[in-house]
């Protein structure tokens, strides 16, 4: 397939996903998520690191993404990034994990870079939208599905991030997510 072939390729199916499978991540050494990013490449990102709450994510082009109860907080080495992420009372997606009642009004504040865009407001709802099975490497899992419908005034943006919690469990195991303005959604799933 000539080069026109392999761009037409990528750009109506995405870039090919990184092959891996779900026994190779459960013997590593350490903790591991699945993250793709719009149409590019689902990769594997490793725990390096926690800070109180904060999980700290690195990629093998040593791009890195934080997460606090899964929610990405962070980012680093990207083109644009999330430098910070205050939220004004308690995170709903902790509080579903813990099985207590959420507020499904919520505000929260983003800082991103570059730009300069510090404290950004971003108002939002959250609230259930369904059951869904889901299929992680092979593995099935039984959830619960929950929208965050979010906009934010001073970016000119609004857009739609879902969670799917395991209904057994509680544990979160998929998310889509946007993160700032102009990058297409990240997909995380947490495989163990």
């Amino acid at each position: 397939m000539g080069v026109v072939g392999k761009s037409l390729e990528i750009a109506f199916f995405g870039h090919p996903d990184a092959q891996f499978s779900r026994e190779y991540i459960e013997n590593l050494p350490y903790a591991s998520m699945v993250l793709k990013i719009g149409m590019g490449p689902k990769s594997l990102v490793v725990h390096s690191r926690t800070m109180n709450q904060d999980v700290h994510w690195i990629a093998a082009d040593y791009t890195v993404y934080v997460t606090r109860y899964g929610r990405i907080v962070k980012t680093v080495n990207l083109p644009i990034n999330r430098v910070g992420l205050e939220f004004r009372g308690t995170d709903p997606v902790w509080q579903v994990q813990q099985g207590l009642p959420f507020d499904q009004n919520i505000y929260y504040e983003v800082d991103l870079q570059p730009g300069n865009y510090f404290a950004t407001p971003i108002r939002a709802t959250f609230e259930f939208d369904g059951e869904e099975t889901l299929e992680i490497l092979g593995k099935t899992y039984q959830t619960k599905r929950y929208v965050e419908r979010f906009h934010s005034e001073k970016l000119y943006w609004e857009d739609e991030n879902y969670f799917w919690f395991d209904k057994d469990t509680g544990a979160l195991r998929q998310t889509l997510q946007f993160v700032d303005p102009k990058t297409p959604a990240y997909l995380t799933q947490h495989v163990r």
